[in-house]
């Protein structure tokens, strides 16, 4: 097995073990990290940078939806 595939096996067995609160850990994490970068951009770049990652937050939060409200509504209709 190639060392990407033991890496993502790797990635699937913590976020199976993790809870909401590690997920939480993770994105301010994240958050941070692009907050540093995001100061540490050049002032001509900024604009280019916001747009980037407003379209990738505008994907990414879709899929997420896509995937989380159908269990939302699951749950809910069981409770």
């Amino acid at each position: 097995m190639n060392p990407v595939k033991r890496a993502l096996d790797a990635s699937d067995d913590y976020a199976k073990q993790s809870t909401w609160m590690d997920f939480a850990l993770i994105k301010t994490c994240l958050c941070a990290l692009g907050v540093m970068i995001g100061i540490g951009l050049p002032k001509e770049s900024r604009k280019p940078a916001f747009g980037v990652a407003a379209v990738a937050y505008a994907v990414t939060y879709v899929a997420i939806m896509a995937k989380f409200l159908p269990m939302l509504k699951e749950h809910m209709e069981q409770g």
